[in-house]
C-alpha cells in the first residue's frame, strides 16, 4: 500500500517509509521466496554451453553455428 507520494526522486530509505506493506502481500512475498530458493538451479538446465576457441575452429565445430546462424541466406 503506498501512503504517500513525493514530488521527486529520494533515497531509498526515504522513500521506504512511502510504501507500507499488508499481511498478505508479505506472506506472497515469503511464499516466492520458498519457491525460489526451492528451484532448480538454472545452471544445472544447460545441456551443452557456449563454445570454445578450439571448437569453433575445427571443420566440424560443435554444432554451433549451425544451430545458432544469423545468416540470411540459410
Amino acid at each position: 500500500m503506498v501512503p504517500g507520494l513525493s514530488g521527486h526522486s529520494e533515497p531509498a530509505p526515504v522513500a521506504q517509509l512511502l510504501y507500507e506493506e499488508t499481511e498478505d502481500s508479505c506472506l506472497a512475498r515469503e511464499a516466492a521466496a520458498e519457491q525460489r530458493r526451492l528451484a532448480a538451479e538454472p545452471e544445472l538446465s544447460i545441456a551443452q554451453g557456449r563454445p570454445t576457441k578450439r571448437d569453433q575452429r575445427k571443420p566440424e565445430g560443435a554444432g554451433w553455428k549451425e544451430r545458432w546462424s544469423a545468416s540470411i541466406d540459410r
